[in-house]
């Protein structure tokens, strides 16, 4: 069932060459509180059966359901986006192909947790890997010696830093060539 304004007529959703959603068409479907990142769905204009049935099963309900991903999800047009990739287009009106949340929480889309990024600054912010068996980013154990070994990637590639005797040496030593090659982006846990 196509979505149509409260006077029958098929809604303009705004939608670009890469079917992008305009913020203009984000807010007329959903509010967002900016301090929480919560959105909720907007009541629709209109007396049309549609309207009506969309008003008492929606509106004012939480906007997206929880992905296994621990990102939440929104269907719009038969398709699935991210919830924070909307809501930041809903504020700053553009759209990026990624946005980081800075504190690494998924649930929290409050709209000073969320910044555009590229992809390598979206990897360099993320959790230690389950994979990791030194418990530090950037640390990993160099069998033949039984010595950590560190290595940061920066914008120019990777940046081998050495070996280190202590585990705890070669944190510190990732920790501060993180914040230098990584910027804001570096992540310590």
């Amino acid at each position: 069932v196509p979505m149509r304004d409260g006077h029958g007529q098929p809604f303009d959703f705004g939608i670009g060459k890469q079917h992008e959603f305009s913020a203009d068409f984000l807010r007329e479907l959903f509010h967002v509180d900016l301090f929480t990142g919560v959105a909720t769905w907007l009541k629709r204009p209109g007396e049309t059966k549609e309207c009506k049935r969309w008003n008492t099963r929606y509106a004012g309900k939480q906007v997206g359901h929880l992905h296994k991903s621990g990102y939440l999800r929104v269907k719009l047009l038969g398709k699935t986006h991210l919830l924070h990739r909307l809501i930041f287009t809903w504020y700053h009106d553009k759209s990026c192909m990624f946005i980081d949340h800075k504190d690494n929480n998924r649930l929290n889309n409050a709209i000073f947790n969320l910044r555009p990024c590229n992809k390598k600054q979206n990897v360099r912010n993320s959790r230690l890997r389950i994979s990791n068996s030194s418990g530090y980013k950037n640390v990993w154990l160099h069998k033949p010696t039984g010595k950590w070994g560190v290595s940061v990637t920066g914008d120019q590639g990777l940046v081998y830093l050495g070996l280190y005797v202590e585990k705890e040496t070669a944190a510190a030593v990732a920790k501060k060539a993180r914040h230098l090659l990584q910027g804001e982006f570096g992540r310590d846990v």
